[in-house]
């Protein structure tokens, strides 16, 4: 591809991403349901990936930082509109089960469908997942006014990408702070047991395949993805250097 054409289609994307945003902002304005708040979430989730896979690509392609900046932002206000519809589906979510409009989380029995219980969040189209982060960035906010802007900005002004992962970070240590801990050892024989205990547990577990379906719409899978990463990359590294 051309510079021509890499400088046409990021400028065309920088210009798409607005639109996108401020569909999903109208959409979340103007909702009367928890319907139309899941659709303002969903759209905004569309922009949030839409406005990553451009910055990124403006990014290897080397494009202006102006192109890459406007990304960053339009991937911010995605963000920040995606929070504000999961705050709006945790109190409208609550509010129904003290009403009793719909029942505990999970799938209904097939007793309970034969007396016509309440629906469940499944029936509504949430997850456990869902409820569950949305509670977070719930009481996040309610902790702590602005707390999700305010890391998407400082993010922005760091010159970093605004993402979920920081979200997510922001959010849990606001709703659960971590607890002051005694320091733990350091010593090369507590980091050798730590490690030793870790392969053999590894090791001696299902499938990875099998176990990560354990995971699925369960509070678990929040730590999953923000650790991932990170282990993945520290456990391939230390493959490599054993086998030197």
């Amino acid at each position: 591809m051309s510079n021509n054409a890499i400088i046409a289609q990021t400028e065309a994307e920088r210009v798409a991403l607005p639109a996108l945003v401020d569909r999903a902002a109208a959409v979340l304005s103007n909702a009367r349901s928890s319907a139309e708040v899941l659709e303002a979430r969903d759209m905004a989730s569309v922009a949030y990936d839409a406005a990553k896979k451009a910055a990124r690509f403006a990014k290897a392609k080397n494009a202006a930082d102006s192109l890459i900046a406007a990304a960053h932002r339009a991937q911010a206000d995605a963000l920040t509109i995606e929070a504000q519809a999961k705050r709006r589906l945790a109190d409208e979510y609550d509010a129904a089960q003290e009403r009793g409009e719909v029942a505990t989380v999970g799938k209904r029995s097939q007793a309970e469908r034969l007396i016509e219980a309440p629906p469940s969040a499944a029936d509504i189209g949430l997850s456990r997942k869902d409820i569950h982060e949305a509670r977070l960035i719930r009481d996040a906010e309610v902790s702590d006014p602005g707390i999700i802007k305010r890391t998407l900005d400082e993010a922005i002004e760091a010159g970093e990408e605004p993402t979920k992962a920081k979200v997510r970070r922001a959010v849990l240590q606001r709703v659960a702070p971590p607890q002051a801990q005694p320091a733990p050892s350091r010593g090369k024989q507590a980091v050798r047991e730590k490690v030793c205990a870790a392969l053999i547990t590894l090791s001696g577990l299902p499938p990875a395949a099998e176990v990560a379906k354990y995971f699925r719409d369960e509070d678990a899978a929040i730590i999953v993805n923000e650790r991932i990463d990170d282990a993945s990359e520290w456990l391939a590294a230390f493959a490599a250097a054993w086998r030197k």
